[in-house]
């Protein structure tokens, strides 16, 4: 018991290590990427412009790096046309001899100036902060000194190299840097009210409002100069400038190929600068991206594996699958929604991927639960059919005048098909003279059947022994099945009485199918009286008939499962075929007539499934 409760708790603890363990994190970082290829556009705060240095702008003005003097020009312009901040994306940690120029802009910028710097960062964090060892890019001291403010511009990409996440405060020296977007809304915005969602390793998710060119207004660095040059000469400029007023304008290269172009979500090639511009954004508008912690994701995992489990064991299998498609479905619906109106990121892969291991392994576990015990099932009904046919005669008897041949086949492993013979030992006058046959159908299959027929096996001989009438036989049976037999099942009875001295045959019905009365000429006669099925009612009154039988006649007696057996077609035997081929072999004695009723049934009914247990008696008068 002890190994068996360790090897449960191993099962169990495995799922919630893999989850803990963030052990699937590539897969989980790819449907993030689908979240946000699938989510609306978000809105942009207007206070952003983006300058681009592209391919326009380099050949225009000539190779990059750029004079500085383009540089402090843009500090000016913008500056004049009434931009809030000025924010570099581009690195400034080497001397040129237009600095004095930058220098003198900057001095007397009318708009806040931001630099950028690169820290030494590798991923690593110390209680929770992100810590560097040094300034690997730092900026020109000059430059600092008349700057608002210098922030450093890493970014973290994941495994994949995408980036989805940079850190917003980095300990370096003993001093705490900000990320550059996040110290210019600090510096513009009130955010002493504001708590931005860091994970536990100080990381900021950036909030991607959309693909490149379909979010933020971009300008050209080249236009914007070109415009205010033309605008001050009294010419048409290129654009609009007066956009620009009361703009943050974040600078940045985006030229194709070049070394800030990297892979986020939603596309492949993405500025860099364009990172920055959705932080900055995000941190505007207030709407940031979390992502659940361990504890709750975990939770929720237990939430969608538990009932796909419970539901997979205790229903049915359609309903089980159904539940199971409708949970992942519906945990998935959750997800999305989750993200696109709150911002929240679960997990979404692993909980869909334990859940169908979870239905499959349970699923299986049921399967091979459910197939040991058919197994120990079939092996009990075995030895109960071996039991069952025990009840029925193990011989046909021997007659002098007679010949005599059955054959049962059960639908199931057992059956409610039954046959006698009755030999009236205890009657001295009679014995050896008449032989009595029985052959009744119990309505229903399978195991309640089988034991109905085995009690109605064991009184039929009591009451048969003693009397020589069919129909007296009957009426004791019904009386005795409607008063004490319990189980709601009834049973068509045909019991005839073949008196071998006069070669006559009387009989009676309950219910049964008529016999046929096959002549040696080849006529065909059918045996049959009025009654009920023996269980109904209990006054119910039976009659006998009778009938000569000459040298070569034959008597064929049969249950419903022969004429009712279905083909393909939902055609049913009937009473129609098994006349022809009675007609066909009328010639034959009793057990080749039975093979050949046989083996036309199944010509007839083909692959199709036997749904009824299938009786045939005959009997041969000799010539």
């Amino acid at each position: 018991m002890p190994l068996k409760y360790a090897a449960y708790f191993i099962i169990a603890a495995i799922p919630v290590f893999l989850s803990v363990s963030k052990a699937f994190e590539t897969y989980e970082l790819q449907t993030l990427d689908l979240r946000f290829m699938l989510r609306p556009q978000v809105k942009v705060s207007p206070d952003i412009a983006i300058i681009e240095i592209a391919e326009d702008s380099v050949k225009e003005i000539g190779r990059w790096p750029f004079d500085r003097v383009f540089h402090a020009d843009m500090i000016n312009f913008l500056g004049q046309l009434g931009a809030k901040a000025v924010v570099f994306d581009i690195q400034f940690a080497e001397e040129s001899p237009s600095d004095k120029y930058m220098l003198e802009e900057a001095k007397n910028a009318r708009c806040a100036i931001y630099y950028p710097i690169v820290l030494d960062y590798r991923g690593a964090a110390r209680n929770g902060l992100p810590y560097a060892n040094r300034v690997e890019v730092p900026v020109l001291p000059s430059f600092a000194k008349t700057a608002a403010g210098a922030g450093f511009i890493n970014v973290v990409p994941d495994v994949d190299g995408k980036v989805r996440k940079v850190p917003l405060k980095i300990e370096c020296g003993g001093r705490e840097y900000l990320q550059l977007a996040y110290m210019v809304a600090k510096d513009n915005y009130d955010l002493r009210r504001r708590r931005l969602p860091v994970d536990g390793d100080g990381m900021f998710l950036i909030n991607y409002p959309g693909k490149w060119t379909k979010t933020f207004r971009h300008y050209s660095f080249v236009d914007i100069l070109v415009s205010f040059e033309k605008t001050v000469m009294g010419e048409k400029p290129r654009i609009n400038l007066a956009e620009l007023n009361g703009k943050i304008c974040i600078i940045g290269l985006t030229e194709a190929g070049g070394v800030d172009i990297r892979a986020n979500p939603l596309e492949t090639a993405y500025p860099m600068v364009g990172a920055h511009a959705s932080i900055l954004n995000s941190i505007i508008q207030n709407k940031y991206l979390a992502r659940a912690g361990r504890a709750a994701n975990l939770i929720l995992l237990l939430v969608l594996c538990l009932p796909i489990a419970f539901f997979a064991h205790r229903g049915r299998p359609l309903s089980g699958l159904a539940f199971f498609v409708s949970a992942v479905a519906a945990f998935i619906f959750a997800g999305f929604l989750l993200f696109i109106f709150f911002g929240l990121w679960i997990d979404m892969f692993y909980p869909v991927a334990l859940a169908i291991a979870v239905y499959l392994g349970t699923t299986v576990y049921k399967y091979l639960v459910e197939r040991r015990n058919r197994l120990l099932l079939d092996k009990e009904l075995s030895i109960a059919k071996k039991i069952q046919m025990d009840f029925l005669p193990q011989s046909v008897p021997q007659f002098k005048d007679i010949e005599v041949a059955t054959s049962i086949d059960t639908a199931k492993a057992v059956g409610g098909d039954l046959y006698d013979f009755a030999d009236f030992v205890n009657i001295k006058p009679v014995a050896q003279k008449k032989l009595g046959i029985m052959i009744g159908d119990v309505s229903g299959k399978g195991v309640p059947a089988a034991l109905f027929m085995a009690r109605a096996i064991a009184d039929f001989r009591h009451y048969s022994g003693d009397n020589t009438k069919p129909s007296e036989v009957l009426d004791e049976l019904n009386k005795q099945i409607t008063l004490n037999y319990k189980a709601g099942l009834f049973i068509t009875m045909f019991y005839m009485i073949f008196d071998g001295q006069g070669r006559e045959l009387v009989f009676s019905n309950a219910g049964h199918l008529p016999a046929i009365k096959l002549n040696a000429s080849g006529g065909i006669d059918l045996l049959k009286t009025e009654g009920m099925p023996l269980g109904l009612i209990e006054t119910e009154a039976y009659v006998d008939d009778s009938v000569k039988l000459g040298p070569g006649d034959s008597i064929i007696l049969y249950t419903d499962g022969i004429t009712e057996a279905r083909n393909n077609l939902k055609e049913e035997f009937g009473e129609e075929r098994l006349k022809e081929v009675v007609l066909k072999n009328h010639y034959a004695s009793p057990l080749p007539m039975i093979n050949a009723i046989k083996g036309e049934l199944a010509k007839f009914v083909g692959n199709e499934l036997q749904h009824d247990d299938c009786t045939l008696i005959v009997i041969k008068v000799k010539d």
